[in-house]
């Protein structure tokens, strides 16, 4: 797992803690939900991405040279 990919991981655990908050005034409830799940989609293509490249690629290759 690369060092970018456990940040983001680390940065969406951050924002599940009780204590996270967005910054503002006003809607700041949903904020920090857009934030949440901001950061929890950029985990889950982050980790796609590299199944994709890990995985499925090399699958794909090794098909290939069965058929």
């Amino acid at each position: 797992m690369t060092h970018d990919t456990r940040e983001t991981i680390r940065h969406y655990l951050e924002s599940r803690t009780k204590d996270f908050k967005v910054g503002g005034i006003f809607n700041r409830k949903n904020k920090t939900l857009a934030e949440q799940n901001e950061r929890l989609n950029l985990v889950v293509q982050q980790l796609q991405e590299k199944v994709n490249q890990e995985i499925r690629q090399p699958l794909r290759k090794r098909y290939v040279i069965l058929n």
